[in-house]
């Protein structure tokens, strides 16, 4: 079928088809101002649209979805039509997701749209025959930033709220909402148990053993050393070190990194397979598949016996090496064993579940590294220079 315009471009929307497979939804706000300019236009004796409807040669609409609804809507049927000579079929899917979306892209696109796109470009990639399972991170973060303008990490939250929450995922759009914003209100909306173990394992740890917490410990600690020689030249005469930088904060979350990963690779080598945490929120730091036993790795600075702590965003039974460190260079670990009874609850949504370090000491646990002893004060903790 021959799309029919006359010499000014003017042609019946009628002869016109949506995509079926275009991602984009609805916008009321958009359609109704879209209707009401048209009517207006038509009124002066002009044309309803000022932007054109652009079509494949068979009819498809490539880019104009809103322009044609407003016209089939508002019975303004003699619009602008620009014709794409080629066909649709002509193109791949993946070749046309690209160019229906690129032709549709608004400046500040809505996130069920980008949504939307993001599940149908992944659905695509898997589909492929030549595709493995699994998309890895950096082709999901390389089409996030040149698509859309976002982080992976900051789309993939907002897939994930679509699924699970979606009256939340709704107030992005509608309501101005962060995606991070409601993300942790998802969070605390959500029970801090769901989706978690609460109670203590029934596992031993017996082969997570001192020698082997040591030689992990040790290896992490020459990788800090390392961190700490990095030289930045910033002039021909000054220089700096980035991790002097850093806040303790950050210190800790380097060395929860550096233990998942530095300790599965010892793991591995003690002949004993660990799979580290990957990037999603669910995984466990340490997994042995051959046992079925998961480990938690928290670790803090130490602000005294009383008032030092871990955090948790949810509670989290079971298993943990909890290390304590004084500046990143001096140690304590132990492992406990944990329940929900354990945790100090939130006081706001802004708060975190705690565990303190006098509880652990007063509960049954393993000292890995460093020592515990009481003085006039009370109990306190020795730290190892690993």
């Amino acid at each position: 079928m021959k799309i029919k315009v006359d010499k000014n471009g003017i042609g019946d929307i009628r002869q016109l088809r949506l995509n079926p497979d275009n991602p984009y939804v609805r916008d009321e706000e958009q359609l109704d101002s879209l209707k009401s300019s048209f009517n207006k236009r038509v009124g002066k004796g002009l044309t309803p649209n000022i932007t054109p409807i652009i079509v494949y040669a068979d009819g498809l609409i490539k880019g104009g979805n809103s322009r044609y609804t407003a016209g089939m809507e508002s019975k303004n049927y003699f619009c602008h039509i620009v014709v794409d000579p080629r066909k649709s079929t002509d193109l791949t899917e993946e070749e046309l997701l690209d160019e229906v979306t690129d032709d549709n892209i608004k400046r500040k696109e809505m996130w069920t749209n980008i949504v939307g796109i993001f599940n149908k470009w992944e659905s695509i990639q898997m589909n492929k025959a030549d595709s493995d399972r699994a998309l890895k991170v950096s082709v999901k973060s390389d089409y996030c930033k040149e698509k859309f303008g976002y982080t992976y990490d900051t789309v993939k939250l907002a897939v994930e709220l679509e699924k699970e929450k979606p009256e939340l995922f709704a107030k992005i759009d509608n309501e101005g909402w962060g995606v991070r914003k409601a993300w942790a209100e998802y969070q605390s909306e959500n029970k801090l148990t769901a989706g978690r173990q609460t109670a203590k394992s029934t596992q031993s740890i017996d082969f997570i053993d001192k020698p082997i917490v040591s030689k992990i410990v040790s290896k992490v600690a020459m990788a800090l050393n390392e961190a700490r020689e990095i030289s930045v030249p910033i002039s021909n005469r000054t220089s700096m070190n980035p991790y002097d930088g850093l806040n303790t904060k950050v210190r800790s979350t380097i060395i929860s990194t550096f233990m998942e990963t530095i300790g599965s690779e010892v793991f591995i080598g003690e002949g004993v397979n660990c799979e580290p945490a990957t990037a999603h929120f669910a995984d466990a730091d340490w997994y042995f598949p051959e046992k079925s036993l998961q480990c938690e790795i928290k670790v803090t600075e130490f602000e005294g016996v009383s008032k030092t702590s871990w955090k948790w965003n949810k509670i989290k039974g079971g298993w943990h090496t909890l290390v304590v460190h004084s500046d990143a260079k001096r140690f304590f670990v132990v492992h406990a064993n944990l329940e929900e009874s354990n945790f100090t609850k939130p006081k706001s949504s802004y708060d975190s579940c705690k565990v303190f370090l006098k509880d652990i000491l007063s509960l049954e646990h393993q000292v890995m590294i460093g020592e515990v002893y009481e003085d006039k004060t009370g109990v306190q903790v020795n730290f190892d220079l690993v």
